[in-house]
């Protein structure tokens, strides 16, 4: 037993002390004597195949391997055994024992195996445990009896098994002839969730392809159930009352390069799957001595710069793309010469590179070194991953030509440059460009002499010297940089020129800058006066409130000659859901001619009505809380009755009183009481906030403007300006 492809194990034992003999000769050849065994002779008195002695014990077994045969082949062994006496005593004759050498896994070589407890018929190897387990090497068979050498198959979980599926053999269209009915009759499966039969052969010619086949039959136990079966990356599903689609087949499976096939299975985990497999046949099948086809439009070469592209190639199944860049009408290099990197010449090629690739799977591989506006050829070849791996016999031509070098500088987008964002002391810098490049910028005095580019990238003025600000901003095409400059002074109009380069190895620069203009905030000081007007209608110069909620960021807040206060925002929130905007104010032909004082009638002539939608808020922020403020609110709506509304101003050291008045030839006009809110050195709050709120009794408070002035004598408070 134990054969090998070469040879086996011979085995004695006899019941005294004494040596066995024995001789290897070809199948069905004469049998020889006892002492031509002795000899280790043929009948013919020659040198057997093979031979050997067994030194002896009484009763225990002993063993010689012997090598040196044929695999796959029939062989007849001859035995004869004598004691150890001082004249030994030898027997009359021979004991014949037919033995086969194990069968090299070849083209051709066919494994069945029937899974089940019912004896298999056709030599199919047998597998009815119920624990997971293997066929050993050595114990694996094909289909004609032999052994064949190293193959195992090893079954990976615990298995339940039926022989009450005696419908199957005949109740199953498409049944493959070499599944006998005897194979179908019984299975193992495993409907446990979770836990799937996994099948692994080892032992195999990785050089070899294979084909499976797998049958599923389950008809009896009627239950509806599929199996999802995966090999060497192809899946195909086993329905096991069916008919056909009882029975999947693999084609042109690899081994893992180890000689393992793995064969998994996945049932669904409703209740009732099953995964179920009742035989199987394994035939090994001519090695691959194909070479790789490309994909239809494979391969490629695209995304060209100046100095190089990318090499793309794709193909039917596994394996390495190779490419070499040559000067345009160059010689066709040979596919050997492509995989070396080589010109036909035998010469390093201008590029080369490689691209791993898996099937129908698309690869890369940048390549550079090249010459800019030029015309190249690619020459690409492929091969498979066998163990010899098949090279295509000739290499494929792709055509392309390196883009131009660039000499052109880059453009603006659109509204780019810009500077905005300005602060008491700069601002920022702004620009987007449509390639890679960078933008250069310097801040000159409002009127300067406009600088050169080159002066403006070295951060000078039209004279040479140093520029009042300046920077540089890093872009990427189409994408907006900034740059935060400051050291100016406040309320001060500047210009500043930008000029912007590409980044190619020599820069192109725009020929000359643009200029934008720019104004510093005015800080907030003694005397600024800042103005809300609430409504739809607009004042020059005021903060318009135009919309229920609406905040006016720092940076957009003027003062009433126009310029942005810095760092002021405004925060209005106007009673929201029943809040109207007012157009007019039809109650003003009511007041004594002369009472208003100038422009205010523009300011006041719309107004925020409230009804019934809550408090009217303002927030002023972003305030010196080194200074007291001066405060006046407008909150009326053209009807010449005592108006009902309280204003209150909050502050970090102020009372939340408010005196209502209107100030009429020097007295108090109890008519337009309540029109005018005014108080004075209200101080913020630590954070810099004012909160202006007003309320009325009737739940339909209106304003319709705020002035807030830094702290003057008291007497100011009505000045509008």
């Amino acid at each position: 037993d134990t054969e090998t492809t070469s040879g086996a194990t011979a085995r004695a034992q006899i019941d005294e002390n004494g040596t066995a003999y024995y001789v290897v000769l070809a199948d069905g050849a004469g049998a020889p004597s006892s002492a031509q065994v002795k000899a280790g002779q043929d009948s013919g008195g020659g040198a057997a195949l093979a031979s050997g002695s067994i030194a002896l014990s009484a009763s225990t077994e002993g063993t010689d391997a012997f090598s040196g045969l044929s695999d796959g082949t029939a062989y007849d062994v001859y035995f004869v055994a004598e004691d150890d006496e001082g004249t030994p005593n030898i027997q009359a004759s021979p004991v014949k024992v037919d033995f086969t050498t194990a069968a090299s896994i070849g083209v051709g070589t066919v494994i069945g195996v029937d899974f089940g407890p019912t004896a298999p018929v056709g030599n199919f190897n047998q597998y009815d445990s119920t624990a997971g387990g293997t066929i050993a090497a050595g114990s694996v068979i094909n289909t004609s009896g032999a052994v064949v050498a190293g193959v195992s198959l090893t079954i990976s979980a615990p298995a339940m098994w039926s022989n009450n599926d005696s419908a199957d053999s005949t109740d199953l269209p498409g049944q493959p002839a070499f599944f006998d009915d005897t194979h179908l009759t019984d299975w193992i499966g495993e409907n446990t969730a979770g836990v799937d039969i996994d099948l692994t052969f080892s032992g195999l010619d990785d050089a070899l392809l294979f084909e499976l086949v797998i049958g599923s039959a389950f008809i009896a136990n009627a239950t509806d159930t599929d199996t999802e079966w995966t090999v060497d990356g192809q899946t195909a599903t086993s329905v096991h009352d069916s008919g056909a689609d009882a029975y999947v087949t693999f084609a042109n499976l690899t081994t893992d390069g180890s000689g393992d096939l793995v064969i998994t299975s996945d049932k669904a985990a409703a209740v009732n799957e099953i995964t179920v497999v009742s035989a199987l046949r394994l035939t090994a099948l001519p090695p691959d001595t194909t070479p790789p086809s490309w994909i239809a439009t494979w391969p490629q070469v695209d995304t060209v710069t100046t100095d190089g592209a990318t090499a793309r190639g794709q193909i039917d199944e596994d394996g390495t793309a190779y490419y070499v860049v040559v000067a345009d009408g160059a010689g066709a290099p040979s596919s050997v010469q492509v995989k070396a990197g080589q010109d036909s010449g035998g010469v390093a090629a201008l590029a080369s590179g490689s691209i791993s690739l898996t099937a129908s799977t698309e690869g890369t591989d940048a390549f550079s070194g090249l010459s800019a506006g030029t015309a190249y050829d690619v020459y690409f070849v492929a091969e498979d991953d066998e163990g010899t791996p098949n090279i295509q016999t000739s290499a494929v031509k792709v055509d392309f030509t390196t883009t131009a070098s660039d000499t052109t500088p880059p453009a603006w987008i659109a509204t780019w440059p810009q500077v905005d964002t300005e602060t008491t002391s700069g601002a920022t810098a702004r620009a987007q460009i449509d390639e890679n490049g960078t933008a250069y910028y310097v801040v000159l005095a409002d009127g300067a002499g406009a600088p050169s580019s080159a002066q403006v990238k070295a951060g000078q003025d039209s004279g040479g010297g140093a520029a009042l600000a300046g920077g540089s901003i890093a872009l990427t095409a189409s994408t907006e940089g900034t740059d935060t400059f400051s050291g100016l002074s406040d309320s001060t109009a500047y210009d500043v020129y930008f000029v912007a380069e590409d980044d190619e190895g020599t820069p192109n620069i725009q020929a000359s800058p643009t200029l934008v203009e720019f104004t510093t905030m005015a800080p907030i000081t003694v005397g600024t006066v800042i103005g809300i007007d609430i409504g739809t209608t607009t004042t020059p110069n005021w903060n318009n409130i135009i919309s229920k909620i609406q905040i006016i960021a720092a940076g957009s807040v003027v003062d009433i000659n126009g310029s942005v206060v810095a760092g002021v925002s405004i925060d209005a929130d106007i009673g929201e859901g029943g809040a109207v905007l007012g157009t007019s104010f039809p109650g003003w032909a009511e007041y004594p001619a002369g009472s208003l004082p100038d422009v205010l009638e523009s300011v006041t002539a719309d107004f925020s009505y409230a009804n019934g939608g809550g408090d009217h808020n303002l927030v002023i922020a972003g305030l010196d809380t080194a200074l007291t403020y001066d405060i006046v609110v407008i909150t009326q709506t053209g009807t010449a009755v005592v108006r009902t509304d309280t204003v209150t101003v909050t502050g970090a050291s102020v009372a939340n009183s408010i005196i209502p008045r209107y100030v009429a030839g020097g007295a108090v006009d109890s008519s337009y009481e309540g029109l005018y809110h005014s108080l004075t050195a209200v101080a913020p709050t630590a954070g810099g906030s004012i909160t202006i709120n007003s309320v009325d009794n009737a739940g339909n408070p209106s304003i319709n403007a705020v002035r807030l002035e830094v702290f003057t004598p008291r007497g100011t408070l009505f000045k509008f300006k």
